[in-house]
């Protein structure tokens, strides 16, 4: 039945994107020069039915010297468009407009325009300068520009803008700061380019506005504008989630999420789609899959992470789980002890938690999970100051204060396999502790038999999230455990100890978001905000098929 709700899905959304053009594919390729110009070809892959006579480009709001200097049409079969001169004649029909471009004046700016041709499958390349796009300011050189206009009546399914210079020098974290609005999507440096792609197709509101920072000296514009350049910044951010804290980013991410609509739905339900298949393939029957009682893949938290959210996406496990696991284990080999130190005005002697420092001989580097575990305990030392004590404020103010040195770590955390990189052996093994974990109760072990084991346990059941069940149903189970393990006793009963435990977890879960905020707040790229984006010149609303 379920399957027959998705295939429905999928044929809704099929007949609703059939029945007029669809723009399934706009890659827009910019190359800066160094007076501040920039050559653009946009490459639009498109379904054409009989519906309109011509497609059209909006380019409006371009301020100070800005302007459109050229065009260029071409389509799939290599055929050029000729280009008129004067006024583009927007009403005629589409054999008087075909194999044709030009340029409408409007009050504006003006429209790019060509004839749309035959019906079908059509990639069409247009290729057009604006002038002046990046202008010299009082600090830097930047501009804030809009790529892709909003309300299309052909939303872009998915659309991808990179950024490149003429001279072939890179554009670099180091000479540029990037910011993308409008559009969920993420924007980052790749390849000496900036990059900004979207996660999901477009809506009603969505465009492709980027805001680019460049250090002086990099380009020699034509345009100056006698300001800084942190006001565009500034006026930019307004009403975006640029410098929210990392959990009001997710709730507007969620809501963005949900209030995506037609191909967004359709996009989620594929993606559910092919993870259910890929445990298919590599688990069997789920309801069948035996329980696994050993420590899985060797033990390693980062490759079985991984693992999760290749079968499971991002819901299931992420890094979040996977520092508060990290953090466990660290606590289990005592690295992490409680001890007494002075704290407050008064330096009442308080229980704070004491941070061993890393020694040489703790970790072997066989593999990423002691490489990852390493660089975790290397955070909390250097954290915790030169008394080697760890306040949970102290962490959280040190991460935001270096979270430029911890993108290496935050990026290790996010690592994922391919999922023709999954051996089935290891799924099944994930898993099936997993499962074994959820239903504990139903076994009739209760006794202590392998204590080392049973910590192991309770620190994959951290990874996978169950972690407070799981101390449950040991405390249920085999309460003379629970006497003998002191870390899971006092998290599962509110001591001093365990409140420490908990909020120092809690605190370090959050490295990625804090990191991930922090950096692309800054101009490091990440995720894009929906809101945003004022003052932007170029772009407009509209465009199309018409």
């Amino acid at each position: 039945m379920r399957r027959l709700s998705l295939i429905m899905l999928f044929l809704t959304a099929t007949l609703v994107v059939t029945a007029r053009p669809v723009l399934h594919d706009l890659n827009v390729d910019v190359v800066l020069t160094a007076k501040g110009h920039a050559r653009i070809t946009e490459t639009r892959q498109m379904t054409i039915d009989d519906e309109g006579t011509e497609c059209y480009i909006i380019m409006g709001n371009l301020k100070g010297m800005s302007r459109v200097a050229s065009l260029r049409v071409s389509d799939e079969t290599g055929t050029v468009y000729d280009f008129e001169p004067g006024d583009w004649d927007t009403d005629r029909s589409r054999s008087a407009k075909a194999n044709r471009c030009g340029i409408h004046r409007t009050d504006n700016g003006c429209e790019l325009c060509w004839g749309i041709g035959a019906s079908g499958e059509r990639i069409y390349k247009v290729e057009y300068v604006v002038t002046n796009v990046l202008k010299g300011y009082d600090d830097a050189d930047g501009f804030n520009f809009m790529f892709v206009a909003q309300g299309m009546r052909q939303k872009p399914q998915h659309a991808k803008v990179t950024i490149r210079r003429e001279d072939g020098k890179p554009i670099t974290d180091e000479v540029a700061d990037i910011w993308g609005f409008r559009h969920n999507g993420n924007i980052h440096f790749a390849d000496g380019t900036i990059v900004d792609e979207t996660t999901e197709p477009f809506q009603d509101e969505s465009a492709m506005i980027i805001v680019c920072r460049f250090n002086k000296g990099e380009f020699t514009p034509e345009d100056t504008v006698a300001d800084s350049f942190e006001s565009v910044i500034e006026e930019a951010k307004k009403d975006s989630n640029y410098d929210d804290n990392p959990d009001d980013e997710d709730d507007n991410m969620l809501l963005a999420l949900l209030g995506t609509v037609g191909f967004g739905a359709g996009y989620v339900a594929w993606r559910k789609y092919k993870q259910k298949k890929l445990r298919k393939s590599l688990l069997g029957d789920e309801k069948l899959l035996p329980w696994y009682r050993d420590t899985p893949v060797n033990g390693e938290l980062l490759k079985a992470n991984a693992i999760m959210k290749a079968l499971y996406g991002g819901i299931t496990s992420g890094s979040g789980n996977l520092m508060s696991a990290l953090i466990l284990r660290l606590i289990y080999q005592k690295v992490i002890t409680i001890t007494m130190a002075p704290y407050g005005r008064n330096n009442e002697p308080r229980k704070m938690l004491s941070i061993k420092k890393p020694g040489a001989g703790i970790y072997d580097y066989n593999s990423q999970d002691e490489r990852l575990r390493h660089e975790v305990h290397q955070l909390l030392y250097d954290a915790a100051g030169d008394d080697h004590i760890l306040q949970p404020k102290e962490l959280k103010r040190y991460i935001q204060k270096n979270a430029e040195d911890l993108q290496p770590l935050v990026r290790l955390l996010d690592t994922s396999i391919p999922s023709k990189d999954i051996v089935g052996e290891d799924a099944r093994a994930v898993v099936g502790l997993k499962k074994f974990l959820k239903e504990f109760t139903l076994t009739n072990e209760r006794h202590v038999e392998e204590v080392s084991l049973w910590k192991e346990y309770l620190v994959f059941a951290t990874l996978f999230g169950i972690g407070d069940q799981v101390r449950k149903d040991m405390a249920q189970m085999c309460p003379e455990y629970m006497e003998m393990d002191n870390v899971a006793k006092a998290m599962m009963n509110g001591t001093d100890e365990g409140m420490l435990f908990n909020s120092l977890m809690l605190t370090s879960a959050s490295t990625s978001s804090i990191v991930s905020q922090s950096m692309r707040s800054k101009g490091s790229g990440g995720s894009t905000s929906f809101g945003g984006g004022g003052g932007f010149s170029g772009g407009g609303s509209g465009g199309g098929v018409r």
